[in-house]
């Protein structure tokens, strides 16, 4: 295979990016860094020669903005070591801020197969600190995923066999699709209405930050076995969770919420692609709401409109824009989720060390909230535009989804 096209997905996140304004100006893009032991830069380096060389996606081009054209570009090859184990541990500190930096926001020059990065530093008392980013033009969260399983496996020096790219092809939606969304864009709401510190119409070219919330191991199997008890799938009760924060702080009660299905088959975990579809979730709120009958209502609404998920969110969301031309997001705050599959392997996990910092970006989007499982334990993170949201109002909303959260995942009576 010598080229693929974009998906509608990937056309959208060039449309945000070349925006004035508007929060564009940033790649659709993410960065973290991993602390562990005894990692050897000569290994590291092998195994990230091989990582490319099994996955062409990862230097190819995006030419003409219609399409992915695979060659091996040199732009992703090298792997830097900064050699920090000589300064003190202030010094060391100062030096990874400045790495965290430079490397955190950088826009890639995807046109020239610029993708990714991996970058390395020695610290002092025997400790390794791992950089890598991604730009998710080229490939989805669960890509993601998939790439650092296969670094891990490289560096164990593990032979991987060659990824067979499946043929790009549009999935068709059925006439019941299209009209089911068509009856409903006359009565759906639009995204929520937040505080906001800035005018996002204004913005542009932002620094994200993240922030970031983490479930112990025995919460996270409580949380997910008293959900599992009502038929309430994890990531749903996560999601409702999510959704009673913004309503808390949202002047509307009914609003939509944009939800990323990752569509890959959970048996098809090789290739690197954007598998990526929209759902605009419809999340309706009454102050006489249990938390039982909140959640049974936002799970019914979210299992229906799934079921006709092959008529393109995009297109909703368009259609909702011509119903509301005044409106410039119909829905910017996101929820995303992927049940099933960690986000570091286990085996990344055991090699590489533990994650202690991650942050993405992504244009037009107000707040990203994402939910990971690493290891035996429940991540959340919330990834925003750096002074989008006064500092006071988003740390109290972080704050009333992180207490929810903590007392589902400890007190039985709470889910009633």
């Amino acid at each position: 295979m010598n080229e693929i096209f974009l998906t509608d997905i990937q056309k959208a996140y060039i449309s945000g990016e070349k925006m004035a304004g508007h929060l564009g100006g940033v790649g659709t893009h993410v960065y973290l860094e991993v602390e562990g032991e005894n990692i050897s830069p000569d290994i590291l380096r092998k195994a990230w020669r091989e990582v490319l060389h099994l996955h062409p996606v990862l230097s190819a081009s995006i030419e003409e903005q219609q399409k992915i054209v695979f060659h091996k570009s040199h732009y992703n090859n090298y792997v830097p070591v900064f050699d920090l184990s000589g300064l003190t541990n202030e010094q060391t500190k100062v030096e990874l801020s400045k790495i965290r930096r430079a490397i955190s926001h950088r826009r890639m020059q995807v046109e020239f197969g610029h993708t990714c990065g991996l970058f390395l530093s020695i610290c002092p008392d025997q400790t390794y600190r791992l950089h890598f980013d991604l730009n998710l033009m080229v490939c989805d969260v669960v890509s993601f995923q998939i790439l650092l399983r296969d670094l891990a496996t490289a560096y164990a020096g593990k032979v991987q066999h060659e990824v067979v790219y499946p043929k790009s092809k549009k999935t068709a939606y059925s006439s019941d699709d299209k009209a089911y969304w068509i009856k409903r864009i006359p009565h759906m709401p639009l995204g929520p209405e937040l505080e906001l510190n800035k005018n996002p119409e204004k913005m542009h070219g932002c620094q994200y930050k993240p922030l970031i919330h983490r479930l112990s191991k025995r919460k996270w199997n409580n949380f997910k076995n008293l959900s599992n008890e009502r038929g309430i799938a994890p990531h749903i009760a996560l999601l409702a969770v999510f959704a009673l924060t913004v309503h808390r702080f949202s002047k509307n009660q009914s609003f939509l919420l944009n939800i990323p299905i990752f569509k890959r088959n959970i048996q098809n975990m090789d290739y690197l692609a954007d598998d990526t579809a929209i759902l605009l979730l419809e999340s309706k709120y009454h102050k006489d709401n249990t938390f039982s009958n909140f959640i049974s209502g936002l799970a019914l609404q979210y299992y229906k409109d799934l079921e006709h998920l092959n008529f393109s969110g995009l297109v909703v969301q368009s259609l909702l824009k011509k119903k509301h031309p005044e409106c410039i997001w119909p829905a910017p705050v996101v929820f995303s989720a992927t049940p099933q599959i960690k986000l570091l392997s286990d085996k990344f996990c055991e090699i590489f060390g533990k994650l202690i910092y991650m942050v993405s970006q992504t244009p037009q989007v107000w707040l990203d909230a994402q939910t990971h499982e690493i290891g035996d334990e429940q991540y959340s993170f919330w990834m925003l535009p750096e002074e989008l949201f006064a500092d006071d109002t988003i740390n109290e909303m972080f704050k009333d989804y992180v207490d929810r959260l903590e007392l589902l995942a400890a007190d039985d009576s709470s889910w009633d």
